[in-house]
């Protein structure tokens, strides 16, 4: 019996260190196709395809080794986890960001920061068009010979996305890009640039990595768990490669929810008189609020948080918890919400309507235009919209989705008491429509889940109800960026559903638009749709369907199964 048991461990551990191997070789041959993704670079002559297929084969290592590692002695694994999780940052950290460019954004904001003038207040556009002029205002002039600088400087701003909108990214987030601008040279290149960018993000990544491992080892779950984050390629691709600011949220979000379970969920072996739930419950609240100061998302976290205190530790200290968490959040997110002179000199009467008309001055326009106007590779908040849109509004009536069922004249029924009873404009009643629809389903799932949470006493049912919250909440945004996903991952594990580890793969096929946008616009590909239109209207459904299928089998066939399928760590409760 022995002899089996050590040839099962030696078994897993030879698969798993396999498995890092080759997915450390795939890494690196997408460092090396990176380069080809540089700007100057025509769409169509990027290894698109050879790069998707590499983190294909880095999805298939990842799933196979996370099914090897549980195998394996608790202690060893983690090392084996964390080891590899570093190799494979490092091996993307010098890499060019793959069809991704929010990273100048965060390079220009912190540059911005650094001369002590709030990114809140210039679109990058302003700095870049406006002339050296003596009308020209004292901080408008100071950015302009930010500008001028160098030619690293320059070309950073060149590239800032959507330059004609000032900043959506929050306070805390604005703090991590000045702490990494102050530690560039101001002589440094664009390339320079983005790889102490990427390095600074990557320290709240292995952060997170860090919280995810510690909240396994507190409620007692195997730590090759933590390997389906810490090896994710669609964390890889986009931290350590694109390098979003979604790490800052995710990093401060694991920990909010770390402290939690130390706050609900108290080691049972701990003396009473050493109890610190109410400490950690603090702690979490802060944590939480500057996650909301980072990307504003892990608010969504707040009805479950709550609904647990309340059911824990009563309706008082509840309150002043929630009172911490208010207090902390208003602070972190005051700066992008509290109007400038500017502002309150020429109040702006209206929302933003036309994403290419925002007044230079409002230093809320690209979270309004964000909030308002943008959706991408979004599915049922794409099935709502289109339902509701009727054809006198759209471009090109011939393209109705196929997949509208609402007749025509039900849809212009619709949009025209909206718009009369609400005061808006036409064009933009399916969308305020579709956002309102969404953000219920959405209300009533977060409420659902909360009260579920009340009435467990499993640490790990509760993080199972924190995932899926924070998936549901994703699903139905209107705009499913795959980094975004990244925002449920680090309690994945959690879920028994095993469907939603295979979601991380199949949110690659969305950088697959990126070629259906250079492509011939106008000749039809299926249909009558051709290039970007077959993306949005034809390959969604190819990227979703399949998996909600799979999800909702995998769902009815074991949903009598309760007992969590984890394994369990003899480091339990070792807090």
């Amino acid at each position: 019996m022995q002899s089996d048991q050590t040839n099962t461990t030696t078994r897993a551990m030879q698969v798993v260190f396999a498995c890092g191997i080759l997915s450390l070789l795939a890494y690196v041959a997408i460092f090396s196709l990176s380069h080809r993704f540089s700007a100057d670079v025509v769409q169509l002559d990027r290894p698109l395809f050879a790069t998707l297929g590499l983190f294909v084969v880095s999805f298939l290592m990842y799933l196979t080794a996370l099914r090897f590692a549980i195998q394996l002695p608790a202690i060893k694994t983690f090392r084996i986890v964390i080891g590899f999780a570093i190799a494979f940052r490092l091996a993307l950290l010098f890499s060019n960001p793959i069809q991704e460019v929010d990273i100048y954004r965060y390079l220009w904001d912190g540059l911005v920061s650094n001369q002590a003038i709030s990114p809140f207040e210039y679109a990058p556009l302003v700095v870049a068009d406006c002339q050296l002029e003596p009308h020209v205002e004292e901080d408008l002039r100071t950015l302009v010979q930010l500008r001028d600088r160098s030619p690293g400087i320059r070309d950073t701003l060149a590239r800032v996305h959507f330059a004609h909108l000032p900043t959506v990214y929050p306070p805390v987030s604005q703090s991590v890009f000045a702490a990494a601008s102050w530690l560039t040279p101001d002589t440094a290149s664009v390339k320079a640039r983005v790889v102490v960018m990427k390095a600074v993000l990557l320290l709240f990544d292995l952060g997170v990595i860090f919280f995810v491992a510690r909240t396994m080892q507190h409620v007692g779950v195997h730590p090759g768990w933590s390997l389906a984050y810490a090896w994710c390629p669609l964390v890889m691709k986009e931290f350590a490669n694109s390098g979003h600011l979604d790490a800052i949220a995710v990093f401060f979000s694991a920990a909010a929810i770390y402290f939690a379970v130390l706050g609900l969920f108290p080691n049972p072996d701990a003396k009473p008189e050493n109890n610190k739930a109410m400490r950690w419950l603090f702690v979490g609240a802060i944590c939480l609020a500057f996650g909301v100061g980072a990307k504003l998302y892990p608010i969504a976290l707040a009805p479950i948080l709550a609904f647990s205190a309340i059911a824990k530790v009563g309706w008082p200290k509840s309150l002043a918890i929630g009172g911490v968490f208010f207090i902390a959040t208003a602070i972190c997110v005051a700066p992008m919400l509290v109007p400038s002179e500017a502002e309150r000199e020429t109040v702006q009467e209206e929302a933003v309507d036309n994403v290419f008309a925002a007044e230079p001055n409002d230093r809320q326009a690209g979270l309004k235009m964000f909030l308002s106007h943008w959706m991408m590779n979004d599915f049922f908040f794409l099935n709502t919209i289109e339902n509701l849109t009727p054809d006198s509004l759209r471009a090109n009536v011939a393209r109705t989705p196929w997949f509208v069922i609402l007749p025509n004249s039900l849809r212009e029924d619709v949009v025209a008491t909206a718009a009369s009873r609400f005061g808006l404009p036409p064009e933009r009643v399916p969308f305020s429509l579709a956002r309102s629809a969404t953000a219920c389903c959405f209300a009533a799932l977060a409420l659902w889940f909360a009260w579920q949470a009340t009435k467990t006493i499993d640490s790990e049912r509760w993080l199972e109800l924190v995932f899926l919250t924070m998936a549901w909440f994703w699903l139905l945004l209107p705009t499913l960026n795959p980094w975004y996903w990244i925002w449920a991952l680090p309690w994945i594990a959690f879920a028994k559903n095993r469907v939603w580890l295979m979601l991380s793969g199949q949110l690659f096929i969305y950088y697959l638009r990126f070629y259906f946008e250079a492509i011939n616009q106008t000749k039809p590909i299926i249909g009558s749709y051709a290039g970007v239109a077959f993306f949005d209207f034809v390959l969604v459904w190819f990227e979703y369907v399949p998996w909600f299928i799979a999800l909702f089998v995998f769902y009815y066939l074991h949903r009598a199964k309760c007992p969590s399928p984890m394994k369990k760590s003899p480091l339990a409760g070792a807090d």
